[in-house]
């Protein structure tokens, strides 16, 4: 596995950072070993990198898995096409409507890039104000070809007719403990290109916006290996210790989390060597994937509420601005809140889940005895 990571990260490296390949002529790249170097890229949404860079060194020419590489080149230019597509044709109308907005994360990070297909992303991310919120989804929907899927405290989930997804937030975070630690990002956006109505993030934000997203996924038991490719462009492009980023990383306590994320690009990308917090975290990383597995997610959130009985009462007892979304009807009958708290209750436990319940809990206990070397990998980056 260790040597695969290797591999994986100097085949990136080189793709999108312009490092050499090393040794890539000595290194005997089996069916096995590909598909494996696959699976894992493909977890962490950069196996069109990987493929891309294969295909250029030439060393899978004659493999029986160059056709599975080139697909992902191929899947990943599509996507990208439709994409963009779908972000030209939701910035032209909210410019007619006169709605303020700032893309977010991958619809401006994929420029950074040598070419935007090789940062792919699952779906677009847009902010609209919070008092043009219902305006921003009615535009949408009156377009035409957008489907409301969901629907929460902070975001609307659209997607088009093509399968392209759209997430239009008016808030940057649902959870409050990450949502308390974002400035009013309104207030120093600027104006992007000829739009009137376009804005960007601030550089200063931007940088520690992402740093502080990057944080909240970790937390949440995922944070790919994408998120570092992504830092470390931002690196190269901006200021990570300007004044304004250190304030803001020290004031949210993400100075040290900062720091660990920055050593590990360098270890990835740079050749540098490991200490025991960067293995720690690789280990997470590489386990969790874009979003997360049962296991990570387990694990961090056992952390989060503080140990096992926490955790468990956390899943039993759900707040009224999250269950308000799964019953509408709270939203206009607030009142009725215990009623539906326990109808979710016997939900969970007689309509279909006992199994999942139990199966969950047993999940839980096998994590809980196998992971014990993650329990102070938070606290040590200051996430606890």
């Amino acid at each position: 596995m260790e040597q695969m990571v290797q591999i994986i990260m100097q085949l990136i490296g080189s793709e999108v950072f312009g490092n050499k390949l090393s040794a890539s002529d000595e290194i005997c790249f089996t069916d096995k070993l590909l598909i494996e170097m696959l699976i894992l890229s493909r977890n962490h949404n950069v196996a069109q990198l990987v493929a891309s860079a294969l295909l250029n060194s030439g060393v899978i020419e004659n493999s029986p898995q160059k056709g599975l590489y080139l697909n992902e080149i191929y899947s990943a230019v599509y996507s990208q096409e439709k994409m963009c597509e779908t972000c030209r044709e939701i910035y032209a109308v909210f410019d007619r409507e006169k709605i303020a907005y700032i893309p977010l994360k991958g619809a401006v990070i994929r420029d950074l890039y040598p070419q935007p297909w090789m940062r792919v992303s699952g779906d677009t991310d847009i902010l609209v104000k919070e008092k043009d919120r219902q305006s921003a989804i009615n535009t949408v929907l009156n377009t035409g070809g957008y489907e409301l899927k969901k629907e929460s405290a902070y975001d609307a989930s659209f997607v088009s007719a093509d399968g392209t997804l759209i997430e239009l937030h008016h808030k940057l975070f649902a959870d409050k403990k990450f949502a308390k630690k974002i400035p009013d990002v309104w207030a120093s956006a600027e104006c992007d290109g000829d739009s009137e109505y376009r804005y960007k993030l601030s550089d200063g934000i931007f940088c520690y916006y992402h740093i502080l997203h990057m944080a909240k996924h970790f937390e949440n038991g995922g944070c790919g290996i994408r998120s570092f490719i992504d830092l470390r462009l931002i690196e190269q492009a901006y200021n990570l210790d300007s004044d304004e980023v250190k304030k803001l990383l020290k004031k949210s306590g993400l100075s040290v989390f900062s720091y660990y994320a920055r050593r590990l690009c360098a270890v990835w990308f740079d050749g540098q060597e490991h200490d025991e917090k960067t293995l720690q975290m690789e280990k997470y990383i590489l386990d969790g994937g874009v979003f997360g597995t049962e296991k990570t997610k387990i694990i961090s959130q056992q952390q989060r509420t503080g140990g096992k009985r926490q955790y468990f009462l956390s899943k039993i007892f759900v707040p009224y601005s999250s269950l308000r979304y799964l019953y509408p009807a709270l939203k206009k009958y607030p009142f009725l809140f215990p009623f539906y708290e326990v109808r979710r209750w016997f939900s969970f436990l007689f309509g279909g889940r006992k199994k999942f319940r139990k199966n969950y809990a047993a999940q839980f206990d096998r994590v809980l005895s196998k992971q014990p070397e993650n329990y102070s990998l938070f606290e040590d980056l200051g996430l606890k």
